[in-house]
């Protein structure tokens, strides 16, 4: 594909032809395009990040890695020249823009410098958060760019609601040997069994109970007749144990007088 030549005075161009083949084939050791590559380093992912007590992305903390990007060319000459620091492909999360107090007709003469870079917005729970990344402080596009993306990454991270579902149970069922249709089969198992002693429990007390008055009978049929004996005729006392003693003794007695007054 032909490359697509524009006038000295527009502010894509990027110089004679043969120079910008040279950029665009990699001679300077990189195929990322007009912007150096990236280190891989730890610190530019949400796991690594380095953040200050208030969860605030320490620009401080990658000055070491800020002189990858020292041959950064001009806004101009990076893939987006509305977007520099982003690379062909590269998605801007919504929330990040850039800004350039230059082109926007600011000047270094005022009150404040002026200054260029990104900016993150976050809106959530805990209200309306910004935060600017200056190529000032950070070194280059690319870098503001980085951090910009990454401190909005990290505010998503801190306004999602807690979970509930423990992560275990989130896990793909060929990492979980127990997916989630087995374990609320086993809940529900574990319930009905406990539904079922319950329910043997409760069969069992109210057979003991209807038991009770049966084996109260029982016993009652089967103890010692009273000492009270059918009378044999009216006004006769009730014969007992005490009584059949008394009649034998009498009855003796009245056999053989001569035995009771030797004992005596």
């Amino acid at each position: 594909m032909p490359l697509r030549r524009y006038p000295k005075n527009s502010p894509l161009y990027a110089g004679p032809p043969r120079a910008a083949a040279r950029a665009s084939s990699g001679e300077s050791g990189t195929s990322l395009g007009f912007i150096p590559a990236d280190p891989s380093d730890p610190r530019l992912k949400v796991a690594g990040a380095v953040c200050g007590a208030d969860g605030r992305v320490d620009i401080e903390a990658y000055e070491d890695i800020m002189q990858c990007w020292a041959s950064e060319p001009p806004p101009e000459h990076h893939p987006d020249p509305m977007h520099p620091g982003v690379r062909t492909g590269e998605e801007i999360p919504q929330g990040l823009r850039m800004w350039d107090d230059v082109r926007a007709g600011g000047s270094a003469g005022g009150k404040t410098k002026a200054g260029a870079g990104w900016i993150t917005v976050k809106l959530g729970p805990r209200g309306t958060r910004e935060r600017r990344f200056n190529i000032r402080t950070c070194g280059s596009w690319r870098l503001a760019f980085l951090l910009a993306r990454l401190q909005h990454s990290l505010w998503e991270i801190q306004d999602a609601p807690p979970r509930r579902v423990p992560v275990h149970l989130l896990s793909s069922p060929k990492k979980n040997s127990t997916p989630k249709r087995t374990l609320r089969r086993q809940a529900s198992a574990e319930g009905s069994s406990g539904k079922r002693l319950r329910r043997q429990s409760s069969v069992e007390d109210s057979a003991e109970k209807v038991a009770r008055p049966l084996k109260r009978q029982k016993s009652a049929e089967g103890a010692a007749p009273s000492v009270k004996a059918e009378k044999l005729w009216p006004g006769d006392a009730p014969k007992s144990k005490l009584n059949n003693v008394i009649s034998r003794i009498l009855a003796r007695v009245s056999e053989d007088p001569a035995t009771v007054s030797s004992s005596a």
